[in-house]
């Protein structure tokens, strides 16, 4: 009995620090890097609008140590914009195709 209590405390206890924040809100993000800042572990990209969020604009998000290795200046991309609370940041970011 008691290892089943034990499994099931678990269990619930590893869903809740996997599952995401209930605020949390994910985007489809396009736009250009303009530059890479190490030391703020961000880039700086200028974005078409974010349905649903935001106009166009140019901003900071912080990305990943590979993307930040990864990023080139006037690199055009696309990624997924996190939302949680007034925190925003990138993830998933790939060099868009290149239009011919």
């Amino acid at each position: 009995m008691r290892t089943h209590l034990l499994f099931s405390l678990f269990v619930a206890l590893t869903a809740a620090a996997c599952a995401k924040s209930a605020d949390q809100r994910v985007f489809t993000l396009q736009g250009q890097v303009l530059a890479v800042q190490p030391a703020h572990k961000s880039v700086e990209i200028k974005h078409e609008a974010v349905k649903g969020l935001m106009p166009a604009m140019t901003m900071l998000f912080k990305v990943d140590a590979a993307t930040l290795k990864a990023a080139i200046k006037d690199q055009t991309i696309t990624a997924t914009l996190v939302q949680e609370g007034g925190d925003f940041w990138l993830r998933d970011v790939k060099a868009a195709p290149t239009q011919k």
